[in-house]
């Protein structure tokens, strides 16, 4: 081959060769890191604007979501929700994979970190029903009203879950 003479092995250069080799990887690496941090910030900034296809709002408020809530992301959340109605197997693993990874993520961090920095921003479905909500937050306010069609007592707890107050009537 070409220039192979040429080639020394890491482990026969001098020390200040091997530092400085060192260096330029970890300069390289951690630009690396910076790229793939500043794609993940762009993608989480445009998840998080306000959804503007009327369609898909009009779509998402019939679903009874909250205003507030309609983004692009909650947009993302819909449509892989439908292809997996239709039954799109794609769909449905990317549903059911996010919360397996969600359950293995809390199982590791739990070996390093305290509880209440890992659930203090948890909002899931419980089980495979997505009509059921394990909800871990701060509970910011508390109102006792009267459901007026049933005469029951119901309360109304205002919650701050992943930085956004939401309310919840049960």
């Amino acid at each position: 081959m070409a220039n192979e003479e040429n080639l020394i092995p890491f482990n026969e250069r001098t020390e200040s060769e091997q530092r400085q080799i060192a260096q330029k990887g970890g300069i390289a690496s951690g630009a690396a890191r910076r790229r793939k941090r500043s794609m993940k910030e762009a993608a989480d900034y445009y998840l998080s604007l306000p959804e503007t296809d009327r369609r898909r709002v009009n779509a998402l408020l019939r679903d009874e979501v909250d205003n507030e809530d309609i983004d692009n992301q909650m947009s993302v959340v819909m449509g892989i929700t439908e292809a997996a109605k239709r039954g799109d197997e794609n769909a449905i693993d990317t549903l059911t994979t996010d919360e397996a990874l969600l359950y293995s993520t809390l199982n590791d961090r739990i070996q390093t970190e305290d509880v209440y920095s890992i659930v203090d921003t948890l909002f899931m479905t419980y089980g495979m029903e997505n009509d059921i909500y394990s909800i871990v937050g701060n509970i910011l306010d508390i109102k006792e009203e009267e459901n007026i069609l049933t005469n029951e007592k119901i309360l109304i707890l205002k919650i701050e879950c992943s930085h956004k107050e939401r309310g919840f009537a049960g």
